[in-house]
């Protein structure tokens, strides 16, 4: 069996866009995402679009986040049990 050649790149750091500006999933608002979406939560270090190519084609596209942690119920719960109260968040704002 062959050992195929994979390679991963920053959608941001690629210098020959053609494949990647060409690329499409199928899906409209996954589409989106990997033409425009990403640049925002890029920016604000949320997530990172990432490119894969096997034997330099396009093969696909990935972008990990971390997920949230919210105090929201623990809120709900407070307020319950001591009645009224501001609603304190812990939210980093990313």
């Amino acid at each position: 069996m062959e050992k195929s050649n994979f390679e991963v790149y920053p959608v941001s750091s690629l210098i020959e866009t053609e494949q990647f500006d060409n690329y499409t999933c199928g899906n409209q608002k996954l589409d989106y995402f990997t033409k425009q979406g990403y640049k925002e939560l890029e920016k604000n270090h949320v997530t990172a679009l990432t490119s894969v190519y096997c034997e330099d084609n396009l093969v696909g596209l990935y972008a990990l986040c971390a997920s949230e942690s919210t105090d929201t119920f623990v809120d709900i719960n407070r307020q319950r049990t001591f009645g009224g109260g501001e609603h304190i968040s812990f939210h980093s704002g990313y």
